[in-house]
């Protein structure tokens, strides 16, 4: 065929030439070269045929919600309020911050002071008042008489430790006599309040050398005021201590049982008194002068030898 100028039609003749090629073999000689081969597709290949199964990967995700359970549980512990750090009690000079000890206005030994030892520190019971622990009044029938007069009492048990003290003393030629034994209330209050008038003294002055009415060891019918027959100038007087008696009980007064109740620098605070001795020679006593008290026992110094 010809075309518009004259010339062959070529692009007729090039269609009747492929159309002349066999199909098959047209096809396979127009068919495109194949693609080259991408950088890592043999991996991705292994992974397809490596990736576990159904199993595998629920033990995977099981794992993973574990790891997590446990970061977030971290995470909002961390971010919880902390409790505030207990604060510390600061007491005011010469009281206990250890709520475990009443404060009290008295005077007692620390746990780790040597007995006897001068070092003291405020506690307290809540029942004291002004250095003194109440008691009781002994009821009359417990009593018995210590003196020929039988105006002196203590209670029965007491007493007959207090004779047996006696006649010990009488025997060492000790002039040993009783001043003073069991007290009522009333008795103890003229003591204290008439007393602490006539001399002009505050109540802590004169707590100091006697006891408030309720609060005296006298009470109990197991304390005595002892004296020194020979040397009555020294009654009820701190010189007391300088006589053969007081000598002799320093000695002797606890096979019977007594011990001095004020020594010097006592628990309680109160004035040196030795004249003043009570009875614990028996379960009562004992837990009557030591039971839910915060006082512990001082101990006295070397009895002197004997002149």
């Amino acid at each position: 065929m010809v075309n518009q100028t004259g010339l062959p039609d070529e692009s007729m003749h090039s269609q009747k030439w492929v159309d002349d090629i066999p199909a098959a073999q047209r096809d396979d000689e127009l068919e495109a070269p194949a693609a080259e081969v991408l950088p890592g597709w043999h991996a991705w290949q292994g992974w397809q045929a490596w990736r576990p199964g159904r199993w595998g990967r629920r033990l995977a995700w099981g794992l993973l919600g574990v790891v997590m359970a446990l970061g977030l549980g971290g995470l909002a512990a961390w971010m919880m309020p902390r409790p505030a750090p207990p604060l510390a009690v600061v007491a005011p000079s010469g009281l206990s911050a250890d709520p475990q000890l009443p404060l009290k206005t008295g005077m007692t030994a620390p746990p780790d002071a040597l007995p006897g030892s001068s070092t003291l520190e405020d506690r307290s019971a809540p029942d004291e008042l002004l250095g003194h622990f109440p008691y009781a009044e002994a009821p009359s029938e417990a009593l018995t008489a210590v003196s020929s007069d039988r105006s002196i009492l203590l209670r029965t048990a007491a007493a007959q430790r207090f004779m047996a003290l006696a006649q010990a003393a009488a025997t060492d030629d000790i002039p040993i006599i009783p001043l003073s034994g069991f007290r009522t209330l009333d008795d103890q209050t003229v003591l204290f309040f008439e007393r602490k008038a006539e001399q002009g003294q505050r109540a802590i002055e004169r707590a100091a050398v006697s006891a408030p009415p309720g609060y005296s060891e006298h009470h109990t019918g197991y304390a005595v005021d002892i004296g020194d027959r020979a040397q009555p100038e020294t009654h009820l007087e701190v010189s007391f201590e300088n006589t053969r008696t007081f000598v002799w009980m320093q000695a002797n007064a606890a096979r019977f049982g007594y011990e001095l109740s004020f020594p010097r620098d006592n628990p309680q605070g109160v004035s040196y008194e030795p004249w003043h001795w009570r009875f614990v020679g028996d379960r009562h006593s004992l837990e009557t002068f030591y039971k839910s008290r915060q006082v512990r026992p001082v101990s006295l110094p070397s009895p002197r030898p004997k002149p």
